[in-house]
């Protein structure tokens, strides 16, 4: 699957193929919302929560190095497990 692909797919697919195919990287809690990042083959994806409301408020894809920037520092300083 594709970048475009995925991104032709509805919400509930795409959660679904996160579900099943996803690698959780990372999350990044921001005020009320969690940034949860995934690996799906050659791209990312991240989900947007809302703690508050407990809705998914958004997803984006992106296959480049600027759309991992918010979480390069996170990852650096993650432990190894």
């Amino acid at each position: 699957m594709t970048i475009d692909e995925y991104n032709e797919l509805s919400e509930s697919e795409k959660l679904s193929v996160l579900q099943h195919d996803g690698q959780y990287l990372i999350h990044l809690d921001i005020l009320e919302q969690t940034f949860t990042l995934f690996k799906l083959r050659d791209f990312h994806v991240e989900v947007c929560f809302d703690s508050v409301t407990q809705v998914i408020c958004g997803l984006r894809t992106f296959d480049d190095q600027q759309g991992l920037a918010p979480y390069l520092d996170a990852l650096n300083s993650t432990p190894p497990v």
